[in-house]
C-alpha cells in the first residue's frame, strides 16, 4: 500500500512540473532566507551566553542626577570592587577591566593595540579558556601577559609564545604566560592582550589609587552568588554610596545611584541588537507564512482540477482515509523537497552573507537539533496547509458530485484563496513600506548638514604618548606639522584631543557663574588648538577663536550652543565656568552619529604640543589627493620610520558610523524584496490555474467579440481586489511600526504619508504585471482550441 501511495505521489508531481517548480522554488527561497535570519538573530540574541555564569554576571554602572536629566555611565573607581566584595552580601566575586591603547613591541614588530588591564579573577568570572597556559596563574605575576592566538602569531609567528617577552608602553617588559583559545564572535569582551591590573601604574602610584575615589576609569563586573537577585544587591548600594561619598556632592546619594546591567544585555544596550533581531525574525515569519499561503493557494486551486480523479478513485473503491493519506503524503513529500532545497541554498549563500556582513555564521543542520526540528515543523505545517483542503474537504464529497465537475465552480475555494492572498499582500505592503522608511532615514542621516565641513579633512591618530621620549617627540611632531604645511594641497593643520566622529568620552562637572541648583552640569571636555575650528570650518555664534598669542589662553574655553542653553544663558562670552572664561560659542555640530543627541561640549585650549592631544587633522584643498598622500607618507617616515602611515578621512569615518544601520537596511530590503517575489510566484501559479479552469469561458468571450485587454481585465479582477483591500490593514500597521522604530534616533526624518500609497501601488503594479501576463497569453489563444470539444 505504501509503495502504491509513493508511486502515485511521484507520478502526480512529475506530471505537474510547473506546479511543483513554483511551490518548491517559493518555499525553498523562504526557508533559505529564514535560516540565514534565524542564524543571524540567534547570534545577536545570544551575546555572551557562552560564559558559564552569564546570568550571574552584572556590570556596575552609575545613574547620575544632573541638571540635564539622568545620565548612565559605566566608569567606576579602582577600590569599588574590594569594598563591594567585603561589604555587600551576595557578591561572590568580581573583576575590574581597564582598556587602554598602548604600543606593544616584540623584536622588530611594533603594533598599536588595545590592552586590557584586568584582575586575575578574570578567568573565574568569565569563561575565557586558554589553549596554552594555566588560567589559575596566568595573571598572578605583575609582569605576565596573556595573548589571543592572532596576537601570538603577529608577534612570534609559528614559534611557541610561552615565556617570550613583550614590551608594552616602551618600557615595561611582560612574559607571555598564556594564549586564549578561540573566543566566540558574539562576545562583548574580545581580549587580545591582557595584563594584570596592578601593572596599570607604578607600585607606589597603585597604592594611592587603592584609596582614590576621585578618578573613575574602569569597568567593574560582579559575579552574584547563587540564588541572589539583582534587586537584593541594588537595595544595598545606597548605604554603600553614603558611607563612601556621603549624601551631598556629585557622587553623593542625592545625585548618584549605583545600578547593575546584566552581562547578557550589554551588547543590546550598545547597538540595540534585540530590536533588529526581532524585526528580522518577524520578516522571516512573514516570508514563511507567505510561502505557506502560496503552497496552500496553489493546492486548493489545483485540487479543483483533481475533483474528477477523486470521484473516479472513490467509484473504484478508495476509502476517504486512503484519499486523506494520499493527499497529505503528496504535500509532505513536496514540502520536504522544498525545505531540503532551501537548506542547501542557505548553505550556499551563507559564505556570501558572512563576507558581506563580516560575520562567522555556520549552518550545521544535523547538529543543530532546534533548527532541524523547526524546519521539520515548517514542513509539517506546509503539508497540512496545502494538503488539508483536498484531504479533508474534497475527499468528503460524493463521487457523483465530483464526477459531474460541480466543484470547479464552487465559490468557497475562490473566497479562501482571496482571503489568503489578502493576508499575504498585507504583509508584503508592510515590508515594502518599512524598507522605504528605513532608506529615507539612512539618507537623511548621511545628507544632513553636520554644521561643519568634513570634506577633504584627513586625520592621523597620533599624540606624544605614542613615543618613548615625549620631549624629543614634541619637537619632531612640530617639525612634521611645519613640513606638512609646505606640501602643495595642504591648507591647514591642527592638533586636538578629539575629532568629529571620534569624540572621546571625557567628562567634567560644570558650574557656571551664579548657578543656583544643587545638581551640577555634566559636559564633554575636548582639547583643541587655535586652528581646530578653522580646519573643520565650524561657525561661531559669538565670540572668537583661540589664539596662541595670548598668554592666558589656557584659562579660556569655547563651548557649543547646547552648553550655553544648558547653562541658561542667552549670551556666554566673558562669563565664568568653574575656573575658565568663555571666549566663544560655536554652533552645535554633530560630533557623533545622528543616532545620538548633541551633548554640551567644553573645548579647552591646548598648544599644538599638548600631551592630551591624540589627533592631527589636515585640511586638503586639492583634487590630486594621491600625490598629496604620497608626500604626507614621506614626511611621516621622517617622523617615525618604525610605524606605518595610518590615517582616515572624516567623511569616510562618518559613513562608517552608520554601518550598523546600513547593514540592517540592506537586510530588511533584501528579505522584503524576496517576500514580494515569493508572493508573486504564488500569483503566477494561481493565475495560471485560473486561466486553465476558465479556458472555455475565454473562448466564448472571444467568439462574442471581447478583445484581449477585455479578457485580461476580467480574469485579473479576482486577484486585484485582495491587493487593494490589503492596503486598508497594511497602512496603519506599517505606520505604527515605522513610528516606533524612528523613536530610537535622536534625529529622524518626518515620513511623508505618500510612501504608504506608493508602497501599495508598487505591490499592485507587480501583481498586475504578473496577472496580466498570464491573462493576456490566454486571451490571445485561438478560441477554436478552447471550444473544439463542445
Amino acid at each position: 500500500m505504501l509503495t502504491n501511495y509513493w508511486n502515485i505521489a511521484c507520478r502526480t508531481l512529475l506530471n505537474h512540473k510547473s506546479y511543483v517548480l513554483i511551490n518548491v522554488l517559493g518555499l525553498a527561497l523562504a526557508v533559505a532566507s529564514s535560516i540565514i535570519i534565524i542564524l543571524y538573530a540567534r547570534h545577536e540574541l545570544s551575546y555572551d551566553a557562552f560564559h558559564v555564569n552569564a546570568d550571574r554576571i552584572q556590570l556596575v554602572y552609575k545613574e547620575r542626577n544632573t541638571a540635564q536629566g539622568i545620565q548612565e555611565l559605566d566608569d567606576t573607581w579602582y577600590p569599588l570592587l574590594d569594598v563591594m566584595k567585603s561589604q555587600v552580601p551576595g557578591v561572590a566575586n568580581g573583576v575590574r577591566i581597564a582598556p587602554a591603547e598602548r604600543w606593544v613591541e616584540a623584536g622588530e614588530t611594533k603594533y598599536h593595540a588595545e590592552v586590557l588591564y584586568a584582575d586575575p579573577s578574570l578567568f573565574d568570572v568569565f569563561s575565557f579558556p586558554l589553549s596554552t597556559g594555566d588560567a589559575r596563574t596566568a595573571l598572578s605575576n605583575r609582569n605576565t601577559v596573556v595573548l589571543s592566538q592572532a596576537m601570538a602569531t603577529r608577534f612570534f609567528g609559528n614559534e611557541d609564545p610561552l615565556g617570550k617577552t613583550l614590551t608594552i608602553n616602551f618600557v615595561d617588559d611582560y612574559r607571555v604566560s598564556g594564549v586564549f583559545a578561540p573566543i566566540p564572535a558574539n562576545s562583548s569582551i574580545v581580549p587580545e592582550i591582557v595584563v594584570p591590573i596592578e601593572s596599570f601604574m607604578a607600585p607606589e602610584q597603585l597604592e594611592a589609587l587603592s584609596s582614590n575615589w576621585g578618578s573613575s576609569f574602569l569597568r567593574t563586573y560582579l559575579l552574584m552568588g547563587e540564588n541572589v537577585s539583582v534587586q537584593n544587591l541594588e537595595e544595598r548600594f545606597p548605604a554603600l554610596v553614603g558611607n563612601i561619598f556621603g549624601a551631598e556632592g556629585a557622587n553623593g546619594t542625592a545625585n548618584m545611584h549605583l545600578k547593575l546591567w546584566s552581562m547578557r544585555s550589554y551588547h543590546d544596550r550598545n547597538v540595540n541588537s534585540s530590536t533588529t533581531s526581532y524585526v528580522l525574525l518577524a520578516i522571516a515569519f512573514a516570508i514563511i507564512v507567505i510561502a505557506c499561503v502560496n503552497f496552500m493557494n496553489l493546492s486548493i486551486a489545483r485540487s479543483m482540477e483533481r475533483a474528477m480523479e477523486i470521484g473516479m478513485r472513490k467509484t473504484l473503491g478508495a476509502s476517504r482515509g486512503q484519499l486523506i493519506k494520499q493527499f497529505l503524503g503528496e504535500s509532505f513529500l513536496l514540502s520536504v523537497i522544498a525545505i531540503s532545497a532551501g537548506a542547501w541554498l542557505a548553505g550556499m549563500l551563507l559564505p556570501v552573507f558572512n563576507n558581506l556582513y563580516s560575520m562567522e555564521l555556520e549552518l550545521k543542520l544535523l547538529q543543530d537539533i532546534s533548527l532541524f526540528m523547526l524546519l521539520f515543523l515548517v514542513a509539517l505545517i506546509a503539508a497540512l496547509m496545502s494538503g488539508g483542503y483536498p484531504a479533508f474537504v474534497l475527499s468528503g464529497f460524493k463521487a457523483v458530485e465530483t464526477l459531474k465537475g460541480a466543484l470547479k465552480s464552487s465559490p468557497r475555494g475562490i473566497q479562501l484563496r482571496n482571503a489568503l492572498s489578502f493576508f499575504q499582500f498585507c504583509l508584503a505592503i508592510i515590508l515594502i513600506t518599512g524598507v522605504i522608511a528605513v532608506w529615507q532615514q539612512v539618507r537623511f542621516m548621511k545628507s544632513r548638514d553636520l554644521n561643519f565641513n568634513p570634506q577633504q579633512v584627513l586625520v592621523i591618530p597620533m599624540g606624544l604618548s605614542d613615543f618613548a621620549d615625549p620631549q624629543t617627540a614634541s619637537s619632531r611632531i612640530a617639525t612634521f606639522k611645519n613640513e606638512v604645511l609646505r606640501i602643495p594641497g595642504v591648507e591647514k593643520v591642527s592638533s586636538s584631543m578629539s575629532v568629529p566622529g571620534n569624540y572621546l568620552n571625557a567628562n567634567t562637572f560644570a558650574r557656571p557663574e551664579d548657578w543656583q541648583r544643587d545638581e551640577p552640569l555634566r559636559m564633554l571636555v575636548a582639547g583643541a588648538d587655535d586652528r581646530y575650528f578653522d580646519v573643520y570650518e565650524m561657525n561661531f555664534v559669538e565670540g572668537r577663536n583661540f589664539s596662541r598669542d595670548i598668554a592666558t589662553e589656557s584659562n579660556s574655553i569655547i563651548i557649543n550652543a547646547a552648553a550655553m542653553r544648558d547653562m541658561g544663558w542667552s549670551t556666554a562670552v566673558g562669563k565664568r565656568v568653574n575656573d575658565w572664561t568663555v571666549i566663544g560659542v560655536v554652533e552645535d555640530f554633530h560630533y557623533a552619529s545622528l543616532q545620538e543627541d548633541i551633548r554640551p561640549v567644553i573645548h579647552i585650549y591646548g598648544t599644538q604640543d599638548s600631551r592630551n592631544h591624540n589627533f592631527i587633522s589636515i585640511k586638503l584643498n586639492t583634487q590630486d589627493v594621491q600625490n598629496t598622500l604620497t608626500a604626507l607618507a614621506s614626511q611621516w617616515r621622517l617622523l617615525d620610520p618604525s610605524r606605518t602611515f595610518d590615517y582616515y578621512f572624516v567623511d569616510d569615518n562618518f559613513d562608517n558610523l552608520y554601518k550598523q544601520v546600513d547593514n540592517v537596511t540592506s537586510l530588511i530590503a533584501y528579505f522584503s524584496l524576496l517576500s514580494i517575489v515569493i508572493a508573486n510566484l504564488g500569483l503566477l501559479g494561481l493565475s495560471s490555474y485560473s486561466v486553465v479552469q476558465r479556458t472555455k469561458e475565454i473562448g466564448v468571450r472571444k467568439v462574442l467579440g471581447a478583445s484581449v485587454p477585455d479578457v485580461a481585465f476580467i480574469l485579473s479582477r479576482q486577484f486585484i481586489k485582495p491587493v487593494l483591500l490589503a492596503n486598508i490593514l497594511a497602512w496603519p500597521l506599517a505606520y505604527l511600526a515605522i513610528n516606533r522604530w524612528l523613536q530610537s534616533f535622536a534625529y529622524h526624518v518626518d515620513i511623508n504619508w505618500i510612501i504608504y500609497p506608493f508602497a501599495g501601488a508598487c505591490i499592485l503594479f507587480v501583481a498586475m504585471a504578473t496577472i496580466f501576463t498570464q491573462s493576456a497569453k490566454a486571451a490571445s489563444m485561438n478560441p477554436v482550441l478552447a471550444l473544439r470539444n463542445e
